[in-house]
């Protein structure tokens, strides 16, 4: 080889070097951090019985934060184990302090919280010791929409229909979004809808409609119905009539977002509250670090992250525990989180007195 080749290569390689960007490495473990107890953190138990009366998985924070883990690691540059620590506490405010204060900026601490937990220093809540922006995003397997759906059999198909007598939809107790949901279609719909409050849980809600109990119900996400009542999803059985859903999910976009009915209805002083209410829904199966670890550093978990989301073990998975893959650009979930970080002091108050009804 000439003198010339050989500076030539020597070129090249140094402007190789130059632009090359440098591999940013991992600790060799990394733990994810569920708020809740094993089997904890969904909207009805571990499991529910679906329209055959099997078992079914319900989708919740545990089973999330164990997909995360089982998978993630694969992705990230040397290829990290992945651990799973169970911190319950005051519905996940705890390990959400966890990770906004005490998690290394080497992002070997991550966390699955629920989204009130995300947000709950906006409402004043003395436990929560840090802000929504304390957080960084990782990505979010899909977002929730919380809809409000009837038996088709009981003669409801669309809003309109709630105008028949000797209606009902079942609710949690009063502080809970089932609850606040309920009251909510019964003002926009202008009806004598009678709420059924008390239900503990999801599974006991999806009971009651399958009994014939109640004629609706409110505040579950689409993927619990679906979870619970997948023979009623695949027939056409159940309805869903109301979604409090961000402005970009287009899942059910034939059904009338909150916010439309609001406004249809003379309502428009409540759609800044209800797009509040929509939007925690984008936070909802979140992977999280601490917003002290370095951009570089959190590129390269976003990027693990997506690739992840288009696994076919990931996927396989997903499916086997119930739970939805429905990917979403994360710029859409940081828009999210930076909106509601943003909310006016006088949205908070209605959306306060909205979930705080008598």
């Amino acid at each position: 080889m000439n003198i010339h080749a050989v500076a030539l290569l020597a070129m090249l390689a140094g402007a190789t070097s130059a632009t090359a960007q440098p591999q940013i490495d991992f600790p060799q473990e990394i733990t994810i951090v569920v708020g809740f107890s094993p089997g904890g953190g969904d909207e009805g138990g571990a499991s529910a019985r679906g329209a055959a009366g099997r078992l079914q998985p319900q989708p919740g924070y545990d089973q999330t934060a164990r997909l995360y883990a089982r998978h993630l690691g694969a992705f990230l540059p040397g290829k990290p184990r992945v651990l799973l620590r169970h911190l319950p506490g005051a519905a996940s405010l705890k390990a959400a302090s966890l990770i906004a204060n005490e998690a290394p900026a080497d992002a070997s601490v991550l966390g699955v919280v629920s989204s009130g937990a995300l947000i709950a220093r906006l409402f004043g809540n003395p436990a929560a010791d840090y802000r929504l922006r304390d957080f960084a995003f990782v990505g979010a397997r899909t977002a929730d929409e919380y809809v409000c759906a009837a038996d088709g059999e009981s003669g409801v198909e669309t809003l309109d229909d709630l105008a028949k007598p000797g209606l009902s939809v079942g609710s949690s107790a009063p502080g809970r979004r089932p609850y606040a949901h309920a009251h909510l279609l019964k003002d926009l719909a202008q009806t004598d809808l009678r709420i059924v409050s008390g239900y503990r849980d999801a599974n006991e809600m999806l009971l009651a409609l399958r009994r014939g109990e109640v004629s609706l119900l409110c505040g579950l996400s689409f993927e619990t119905y679906r979870a619970g009542l997948s023979g009623w999803l695949s027939s056409g059985r159940l309805k869903p009539l109301m979604r409090l859903s961000p402005a970009w999910a287009e899942r059910l976009s034939a059904v009338p977002r909150a916010e439309e009915i609001a406004r249809s209805k003379g309502r428009g002083d409540l759609a800044p509250a209800l797009e509040f209410m929509a939007l925690e829904g984008a936070l909802a199966w979140t992977l999280t670090a601490p917003a002290r670890v370095s951009p570089e550093r959190i590129a390269e978990l976003r990027k693990a992250f997506e690739a992840m989301q288009a696994d076919r073990a990931y996927l396989r998975e997903a499916a086997r525990r119930n739970l939805e893959v429905s990917p979403f650009p994360i710029a859409r979930l940081d828009e999210a989180a930076s909106r509601l970080a943003s909310t006016p002091p006088a949205v908070l108050d209605i959306v306060k007195k909205l979930n705080d009804r008598p």
